[in-house]
């Protein structure tokens, strides 16, 4: 009897032995996984010295049409029309239109 609790014991200890050896090693390749996935970023070059700059020419009869045109659609999702919410609407599309233009020539 006492020879099969040492075997007994022996076998838990070398069962415990293992599965401390293969969680080391599925350590070890997860941290080797993730250096190599660390090592294939590639860093890109900049574009825009490549990419010519366009500056684009709005004459003031678009700017007026494009400014109208957005207050106009500012105007019928805000409800209930009056004077001063019609300006409030021009004011705020003048400043949008103009601010999309300035962002063009850039």
């Amino acid at each position: 009897m006492a020879q099969d609790k040492k075997k007994a014991s022996k076998k838990t200890v070398t069962k415990k032995v293992a599965k401390k050896k293969t969680a080391k090693k599925t350590a070890k390749k997860t941290v080797a996984k993730k250096k190599v996935a660390k090592k294939k970023v590639v860093k890109k070059k900049a574009a825009s010295s490549k990419t010519p700059k366009v500056q684009v020419a709005v004459s003031a009869e678009e700017r007026h049409r494009m400014i109208a045109e957005c207050a106009y659609y500012r105007a019928i999702n805000a409800g209930p029309r009056s004077p001063e919410a019609d300006r409030g609407h021009w004011l705020d599309a003048e400043a949008e239109i103009d601010a999309l233009i300035r962002s063009w020539s850039r």
